[in-house]
């Protein structure tokens, strides 16, 4: 586009008849270009920016999260501009993070659905405690997550305690070694305050948090 393009064929022996071409592709045809894909942590959630200067049958982009850098996950999506030359800015707030390190990266979809990889962005989030565990979302009105690094595997009994100490929901979960999220529907309880309580059967250790239920 700017300099000098060429392609050198070898082996050819003879040519007769016919005739042959090279198309060269420009790098402007390329479906996007990033300004920049960043993030920071905003204490109860991860809040992720980009800005585009050029997209071109951009149909959406997908954001991908990850523990480890390696294995990525699917987590939500933004709209795409379609084809623009227009400076484009987004955003997408990541509301229920991993404890500690999360790696995030855009999946960008063209309307053909090919796709190509951003940058990877690297944000710590160290909600609740500095022991390894966290009760969110909080207020919640379907359900609250338990998370929190096992070192082995585990039975962990939780418990759903009302503001006059009884036991509304009683639930026993597994844990494997490694990061666990664990899911505790409360979704047939009354707005209100309640305490949860996870024990670990193995350990004895106990983390409870109050978690404020809201209606839908």
């Amino acid at each position: 586009v700017t300099g000098i393009n060429y392609t050198e064929l070898t082996g050819v022996t003879s040519f007769s008849g016919g005739s042959g071409a090279v198309i060269l592709v420009p790098s402007v045809l390329l479906p996007l270009s990033y300004n920049y894909f960043t993030g920071e942590n905003k204490g109860d959630y991860n809040h992720l920016i980009w800005q585009t200067t050029s997209e071109v049958n951009n149909a959406r982009f997908e954001v991908e999260r990850s523990a480890d850098g390696i294995n990525f996950e699917y987590i939500g999506e933004v709209a795409g501009a379609g084809t623009s030359n227009q400076t484009n800015n987004y955003s997408f707030d990541d509301r229920q993070p991993l404890l500690n390190v999360n790696y995030y990266r855009l999946r960008q979809v063209d309307f053909d659905g090919s796709s190509s990889l951003s940058n990877v962005v690297v944000l710590y989030n160290n909600r609740d405690s500095k022991d390894g565990y966290a009760f969110f979302p909080n207020p919640t009105q379907n359900a609250v997550n338990y998370q929190f690094s096992a070192a082995q595997a585990d039975e962990v009994l939780i418990e759903i305690i009302d503001v006059l100490g009884r036991k509304v929901a009683i639930q026993n979960y597994t844990a494997a070694a490694g990061l666990n999220t664990l899911s505790v529907d409360m979704s047939n309880l009354l707005s209100g305050t309640y305490t949860v309580r996870a024990t670990h059967k193995n350990s004895q250790t106990v983390h409870s948090k109050a978690i404020v239920k809201i209606s839908e």
